[in-house]
C-alpha cells in the first residue's frame, strides 16, 4: 500500500476535527481536542509507515499544523492536557501534545481584583435598578416603561460575566472573539460604565421622564380617560416627587374618580413643594384641598388651607394674570362658603362680595351670596343674587346645578 493512501485519509480526517474545534464557540469541548491530537498521531504514524508522500499532502499537512498551532492557547486551557501526556506518553517530537503554557499577562494576576471591584459596582447597579423599577412601573405598565427597566437590567446581567451562569453565558457569547484574559478587565468597565450612566440617569433624566409622563397624562386627561391620566400621574410624581404640578393634576383626576382621600394627599404634597414657581399650583391645591373639606362638612376645617391660599396670594399677579384672577375668586367664594355653613353671615358675605367684584361673570359667589341674604332676610337683595346664579351658573359642575335648582324653585315660588 502507498503512503498517500493512508496518509490521505488521515489528513482528511484531522482537517475535519480541526475545523470543527475552530468553529467551536467559545471554546471547543475537551473530547474535540483529545480527538484532534489523536488525529495527529495517525497523521504522524502514516507518515512513518512510507516513504515520499506527494508534495500535495506534505503542503496541506504543514498548512493543518499551522491552524493547529494557533489553538494552541485553547489546548493549554484544558486541565486534563498535562495528563494527557502522562497517560499517552508521547515522542518529544510530537509537538502537539507539548504545547508550552502562555506567559499569561501581569493583569491576569490582578483578575481577582478585576471580579471583585465588578461585583461592587454591579451591586450599585441593582441597587440603582430596584429603586427606578417601582417608580416606572408604579401606575402600570407601557411601552417606555418597560424598556426603562429591561435595558439596565439587560445591562447589569452583562456585566456580572463570571460571576452568575447567565452572566458567563451571555458574556462568552458576545465576546467570543475577544481574548479571554481580558474579560475580566472588560467586565470591570462595562460594570463601571452602567454606573455612571444610571447615577447620571437618576440625578439628571428623572425629572425629565416625570415631564414626560406628565405630558402623556394631561393629553389623557383632555380625553376623559381617567384611568389611563392616572397612570401616567403616578409614574411622573413616584419619578420626581417634588413635581407639585403632577401632584395637583394627580389630585384632580382622583377627585374625578371619586377618591377624595387620596385627592386630599395628593393636594398637601402640592402644597408642600415650596418653590415660587410653583405658587399658582400651591394656591389651587389649597383651594381644591379646601373645597374637598367642605364637600365632605367639615367646615371649620376647611378654613385653615383656604387662608392659607389666600395669604399667599400675590396681588401684584392678580392684577395681571387671569389664572391668579381664577384662583383668587375660588379661594374667596369657598371662603364665603365655610362661613355660610358656620352661620357668619356678616363675614361671608364681605368675603363673597369681594369675589364678585374680581369676576361678575361667574356664578357660584352669587349663587352663595343668595343664601347669606336670605338668611339675613334681605329677600330682594336675595333675589337679585338668585336671578345672577341662574344667568352665569354652569350646569356642568355639580355644585352649581344644586344651586341652580335652589333659585329656579325661588323664582317658581316668587310666581
Amino acid at each position: 500500500m502507498r503512503v498517500h493512501e493512508l496518509l490521505y485519509p488521515a489528513i482528511t480526517r484531522y482537517q475535519q476535527i480541526l475545523t470543527q474545534i475552530e468553529q467551536a464557540a467559545p471554546t471547543p469541548q475537551v473530547e474535540q481536542i483529545l480527538k484532534v491530537l489523536l488525529a495527529r498521531d495517525a497523521v504522524q504514524d502514516a507518515l512513518q509507515k512510507g516513504e515520499c508522500p506527494p508534495e500535495s499532502l506534505l503542503l496541506r499537512l504543514a498548512e493543518l499544523d499551522k491552524r493547529l498551532h494557533k489553538q494552541q492557547a485553547r489546548f493549554v486551557r484544558v486541565e486534563d492536557y498535562p495528563c494527557w501526556r502522562n497517560s499517552f506518553q508521547p515522542p518529544d517530537s510530537a509537538w502537539w501534545w507539548y504545547f508550552p503554557n502562555p506567559t499569561r499577562p501581569w493583569w491576569t494576576h490582578l483578575d481577582w481584583l478585576w471580579n471583585g471591584l465588578t461585583l461592587v459596582f454591579l451591586a450599585i447597579s441593582v441597587s440603582l435598578i430596584v429603586d427606578g423599577m417601582p417608580r416606572f412601573l408604579s401606575g402600570g405598565l407601557d411601552i417606555a416603561s418597560v424598556l426603562a427597566v429591561i435595558i439596565p437590567s439587560l445591562l447589569a446581567l452583562l456585566t456580572s460575566g463570571a460571576l452568575t451562569p447567565i452572566g458567563r453565558e451571555a458574556r462568552n457569547y458576545l465576546f467570543q472573539k475577544l481574548d479571554q484574559s481580558l474579560w475580566p478587565l472588560l467586565s470591570l468597565l462595562l460594570s463601571l460604565a452602567l454606573v455612571f450612566i444610571l447615577i447620571v440617569i437618576h440625578e439628571f433624566f428623572f425629572d425629565d421622564f416625570a415631564v414626560y409622563f406628565h405630558h402623556q397624562g394631561q393629553q389623557f386627561y383632555r380625553k376623559g380617560q381617567w384611568e389611563q391620566a392616572l397612570s401616567n400621574y403616578q409614574k411622573a410624581v413616584a419619578l420626581d416627587p417634588s413635581y407639585a404640578q403632577a401632584h395637583y393634576d394627580l389630585g384632580i383626576v382622583y377627585e374625578e374618580l371619586q377618591q377624595f382621600d387620596k385627592a386630599k394627599t395628593e393636594y398637601l404634597l402640592a402644597v408642600k413643594q415650596d418653590n415660587s414657581a410653583n405658587l399658582l399650583i400651591r394656591l389651587q391645591a389649597y383651594n381644591n384641598w379646601g373645597h374637598l373639606l367642605i364637600l365632605n362638612k367639615k367646615y371649620t376645617q376647611a378654613i385653615a388651607p383656604l387662608l392659607e391660599g389666600k395669604n399667599a396670594l400675590d396681588e401684584e399677579q392678580v392684577k395681571t394674570n387671569k389664572d391668579f384672577q381664577k384662583v383668587k375668586y375660588a379661594l374667596l367664594k369657598n371662603l364665603g362658603w365655610t362661613q355660610l355653613k358656620l352661620k357668619n353671615y356678616s363675614e361671608g358675605k364681605s368675603l363673597l362680595q369681594e369675589a364678585i367684584a374680581l369676576n361678575k361673570t361667574r356664578g357660584p359667589a352669587y349663587c352663595l351670596l343668595a343664601q347669606v341674604l336670605e338668611a339675613q332676610a334681605q329677600k330682594d337683595e336675595a333675589l337679585k343674587n338668585w336671578n345672577n346664579c341662574l344667568v352665569y351658573a354652569d350646569l356642568g359642575r355639580p355644585d352649581e346645578y344644586l344651586w341652580l335648582s335652589i333659585a329656579r324653585e325661588k323664582f317658581k315660588k316668587g310666581s
